[in-house]
């Protein structure tokens, strides 16, 4: 029989104790709300609808937290999301990942889903941004047409 301790529990009994990242621990849960609508002309395949934007800083998504739901877009649609290219507080580019939080979600028919699959472990992503992160979806294999809709919101700790 063994006992052993987290990362985070060795940290705090250090001497000295070593700083424990509010992303981590103590930190307070906070939501991005985001209502979409397709308006004023149909998208293409791979088209990208940009649903909130996170705040500058260090942001931990929690994707079993989170949620995302959306209307029939038809047969063979599926939807990735991910998020557009930002800078780190270092001034380091980090490139645009679309399905980099989740990854060939059917949306043919009206659902719901609670993202994940992607990003694998704990299904959380830290970003470390200098002037804030855009989530997106993109919609795959077929057009985002007029009136189509996705809706929901991201759960994240802010440091």
């Amino acid at each position: 029989m063994t006992q052993q301790k987290s990362t985070q529990i060795t940290n705090l009994e250090a001497q000295p104790p070593v700083g424990i990242p509010t992303t981590d621990w103590k930190g307070s849960i906070r939501l991005a709300r985001f209502e979409f609508t397709q308006t004023t002309e149909n998208g293409a395949a791979g088209s990208l609808a940009e649903l909130v934007r996170l705040p500058a800083g260090n942001i931990r998504v929690i994707l079993g937290l989170s949620y995302v739901a959306f209307s029939a877009m038809g047969t063979g649609r599926t939807m990735d999301l991910g998020w557009l290219a930002y800078e780190t507080p270092e001034g380091v580019a980090q490139a645009a990942d679309p399905n980099g939080l989740d990854d060939n979600v059917p949306v043919a028919t009206a659902g719901n889903v609670t993202p994940g699959g992607t990003v694998q472990g704990d299904e959380t992503f830290l970003f470390q941004s200098k002037a804030g992160v855009t989530l997106t979806a993109q919609i795959n294999g077929g057009q985002l047409g007029i009136g189509e809709t996705l809706n929901g919101y991201f759960a994240y700790v802010q440091d």
